[in-house]
């Protein structure tokens, strides 16, 4: 056994430390002097009261300089105040103190253990500065102190899939959908997912089961944005869709809108049309890619909507590399 612990396992213990330091109970806030959770500050709307304060007026004027000294004499007069306390993280974090930044977040969470909002931020914070491992603890604890939250969880999931852990994110929205078992946008990220894992065949599968939950429910998205900007008459929208189709004959969007407004009124076949159209014109578009996918398994080719499906995972897998790495793609 060698005798010094590799880089990673240290870097998960002193997550742990961090985790059982941020969570431990006010009498740990009391030995560091700066008070305890009397007043519900699990309740306290912590970012909202901080935006209305005077450093943070002035942060967002840029006055940087003003902003560190207006947030120093405030701490110093009042430094059991919790939107104070989080304000002073935010603006020495702006100004690029980020050792201040934490302590004073790490100060706010000691004061608000179980302030989700705050931690939620803490956790942001972490994964800006490429604390990845601790950041995710930050979501657990977020997590196991609300359980049926979904917001928490489909935040976490969508940073598995970012940092290329897919079956961690299947993980997390398998438990999310136990908890939320209508939420379409779960049941659709959880198949891309699972695509992502390897398991292609149920990761379309999965998200064609969020297609159909997204139907139980009320409009698609993309419908409700169609019809928020033309009306509620499906007919006319196509109209409308068709006649900018034919202006703008080499824009995608219009025929994409087109096929989605065909999808929702279970016309698979015109959308197919219209979306192997868009797909000339834009074939990167993993958005154009999976619409394509739901019309195929309508009309029952399982074998095109699947390489349609996974075409568009590829697609917008490799946008997200050029996104988090526009360097290696210039």
């Amino acid at each position: 056994m060698e005798a010094f612990l590799s880089l990673p396992v240290f870097l998960a213990l002193m997550a742990m430390a961090a985790f059982y330091f941020t969570i431990s109970v006010p009498d740990k806030a009391a030995l560091m002097g700066i008070g305890v959770e009397t007043q519900n500050l699990s309740d306290v709307d912590v970012l909202k009261t901080a935006h209305n304060l005077k450093p943070w007026k002035l942060m967002e004027k840029r006055d940087l300089m003003g902003a560190v000294q207006a947030v120093q004499a405030m701490i110093n007069a009042s430094p059991n105040d919790l939107a104070a306390v989080y304000c002073a993280a935010m603006v020495y974090k702006t100004s690029g103190n980020v050792n201040d930044a934490f302590n004073q977040m790490r100060r706010a969470l000691a004061l608000a253990p179980r302030n989700n909002d705050l931690r939620l931020e803490y956790a942001k914070m972490l994964l800006e500065s490429g604390r990845f491992d601790e950041a995710v603890s930050q979501y657990h604890l977020v997590i196991k102190q609300s359980p049926k939250a979904v917001g928490p969880r489909m935040e976490l999931s969508h940073i598995f899939l970012n940092a290329d852990r897919p079956a961690d994110a299947v993980k997390e929205l398998t438990e999310l959908i136990e908890i939320a078992p209508s939420n379409a946008s779960a049941h659709k990220i959880r198949g891309i997912a699972m695509a992502r894992s390897g398991r292609a065949q149920e990761g379309m599968d999965e998200y064609l089961n969020g297609i159909v939950t997204e139907h139980g429910v009320g409009q698609p998205e993309a419908v409700k944005l169609i019809m928020g900007a033309y009306g509620d008459d499906i007919d006319k929208d196509k109209y409308k869709l068709q006649q900018q189709a034919e202006q703008n004959p080499d824009d995608a969007m219009p025929k994409l809108r087109l096929a989605e407004i065909c999808l929702y009124a279970d016309q698979p076949a015109e959308a197919k049309t219209y979306l192997l159209e868009a797909r000339k014109l834009a074939p990167d578009n993993p958005e154009i890619q999976r619409s394509l996918c739901v019309a195929l398994k309508r009309l029952g080719d399982n074998k095109q909507a699947l390489t349609a499906f996974m075409l568009s995972v590829v697609k917008e897998q490799e946008q997200a590399k050029r996104a988090l790495h526009p360097a290696d793609h210039h």
